[in-house]
């Protein structure tokens, strides 16, 4: 059994995160430039690449070098039947079913097995650092090591390299070595770049930057599901992580997030289309009587379908502007550039059944636009936004002015429901603010709404000048606001907001007075315990004075009986 399996996962390039030959880039330079790393043996995975261009190409390169691979393949009609934006996120991208793969093939030939990105790369001091901490310390299940990024690949070979981290090159999330003894893997059913690699640090341990990282849900999984050798890993060694092309995303973790989300998006998108194509020509055949059938196949597609199915509306044959009507009638429309096409055609359909159709997708729309107040990509990393709901678009427009004067960092979220034209159209408008912020701009809404619990100025029933006060301490009327009474969506809000916290304080409140309860019954149990005891005690005590009175009866019998004889 050799010592280490080293196992990088190639997977798919995801523009404008990475560059378009990312991965084509970063594997020719593993190959020509790394160091054969003493006692280790490496290994690639081909992970569900759906460019079978760029999948024959590593495997070219890879076969040419002489290293081992495996291949996860990618069907399209394994993909078709996954019918939420999650499951085909998590099929595309398969990023924790590879590292889990690599671990449990890599334990078979050896002592430990590093599965780690694709885009990794070790320099001949990262590796024998790690090397060393590892045999030297055979009782240790998890070895994490430090990942740096780097502006240029050169830059590993320079000599003086490990002197030269700048804050640019650090990253963000470590590598993992597996041992024979680690307990746990990765999980699987996290989504790539929600926290994947983390889950993992967390039930490990590992202390790092991520512990500041919002992941509620993946936190309290970890906390559950924690290893046995938690706390108990070592930081060792280090690895780079090689140009990904997009160096400003390499810097910056809200722009590396962001770019990330548009690269899964166009992804999915690509995917999406070539699904949808041939169901669009099948559309177009106007011999085709079974169209219909075809719209629950579609639906899971939604947005994609629609930017499709929008070109079908300029077709000269009514019939094919029908269909792509009547479909989306049905599954809805969710994207502004589908909507505003819809609005377009809306003047210019001429045909009466293609127009009624058309009104009705228009009125079954949902549509969701994003003001920021702020430049995100000013950002190091996103503030954790919390809501606050919901106003007039009148309303909305004097709170902007109100916030922008003592709020930095805040943005508008407004939902449109239906058309203008049609019946049942409304608009919301909410606000997303900074959590620290959230408190200063609640008071200035509560403000400008004149939402107040309590009253300042002159009682209007009795003239008795009041300060700060729910009602008149004279004649007792009530002059601060009852949210419950108010017929608003912001009312309801706040109200929501404190029912909960009242109930919240109730059910504190409850569980202490259950507390109290216990420790009384608690007492009195000890007070029965010693009453007990007292009595036994008592019971000892009284003992001897009856033997005495016993004995001295029977002495009496006994001198009166001979008395009488």
């Amino acid at each position: 059994m050799t010592s280490f399996i080293l196992y990088r996962i190639l997977g798919n390039d995801l523009p404008p995160r990475h560059s378009e030959n990312q991965t084509e880039v970063n594997l020719r330079f593993i190959l020509e430039q790394e160091p054969k790393l003493e006692g280790c043996e490496k290994r690639f995975i081909l992970n569900r690449l759906f460019s079978p261009e760029k999948e024959e190409l590593y495997r070219s390169m890879l076969d040419k070098a002489g290293y081992k691979y495996d291949v996860i393949p990618f069907s399209l009609s394994e993909y078709s039947r996954k019918t939420s934006p999650q499951d085909r996120v998590l099929y595309t991208c398969n990023v924790n079913g590879a590292r889990n793969l690599a671990i449990e093939n890599g334990l078979r030939d050896a002592q430990y097995v590093l599965p780690f990105d694709g885009q990794t790369c070790f320099n001949l001091p990262g590796w024998q650092s790690l090397k060393k901490s590892i045999e030297e310390n055979p009782e240790i299940a998890f070895f994490v090591v430090p990942m740096h990024r780097v502006k240029e690949n050169q830059e590993i070979l320079s000599d003086d390299f490990i002197t030269n981290f700048s804050e640019d090159s650090i990253a963000t999330e470590p590598q993992v070595v597996f041992s024979q003894k680690s307990d746990i893997w990765f999980n699987s059913d996290i989504l790539y770049g929600e926290g994947n690699k983390v889950e993992l640090l967390l039930r490990i341990g590992a202390k790092g930057f991520w512990d500041r990282l919002r992941y509620p849900h993946i936190r309290e999984q970890a906390e559950k599901t924690r290893s046995s050798f938690y706390e108990k890993y070592i930081s060792a060694g280090y690895v780079c992580r090689l140009f990904s092309g997009n160096s400003q995303a390499d810097k910056n973790f809200y722009k590396r997030k962001n770019s990330r989300k548009e690269g899964l998006k166009k992804s999915i998108s690509f995917l999406d289309n070539k699904l949808l194509l041939p169901i669009l020509e099948e559309l177009k055949d106007l011999q085709n009587q079974n169209w219909k059938e075809k719209i629950e196949e579609i639906s899971w597609m939604q947005v994609n379908a629609g930017f499709l199915l929008v070109k079908l509306l300029e077709n000269d044959e009514w019939q094919i502007r029908f269909r792509a009507a009547e479909i989306l009638s049905q599954i809805g429309i969710m994207d502004k550039g589908v909507y505003d096409a819809f609005e377009k055609q809306l003047e210019l359909e001429t045909d009466e059944e293609v127009l009624i159709r058309i009104q009705r997708a228009l009125q079954n729309s949902y549509i969701q636009k994003k003001v920021y107040y702020y430049d995100p990509s000013s950002l190091s990393k996103g503030p954790y936004f919390e809501i606050i709901k919901s106003f007039t678009e009148e309303e909305a427009r004097d709170i902007v002015s109100i916030l922008k004067k003592e709020i930095k960092i805040f943005l508008e979220i407004i939902d449109q429901f239906g058309h203008p034209t049609m019946p049942a159209y409304r608009k919301e408008h909410s606000f997303k603010i900074a959590k620290n912020e959230k408190p200063k701009a609640l008071a200035l809404i509560k403000d400008y709404m004149d939402f107040h619990d309590t009253f300042t100025g002159e009682c209007p029933v009795c003239e008795t000048m009041i300060k700060d006060a729910p009602e008149c301490s004279s004649c007792g009327i009530s002059l601060g606001v009852n949210l419950k009474e108010i017929d608003h969506p912001f009312a309801q809000f706040l109200y929501s907001k404190e029912d909960m916290e009242e109930k919240r304080k109730k059910k504190t409140e409850e569980k202490e007075q259950e507390q109290e309860k216990d420790k009384e019954k608690e007492k009195d149990k000890e007070k029965d315990k010693d009453k007990e005891k007292d009595k036994k005690i008592k019971i000892k005590r009284a003992f001897p004075t009856w033997l005495l009175f016993v004995a001295f009866i029977l002495l009496v019998l006994v001198r009166l009986k001979k008395w009488l004889l």
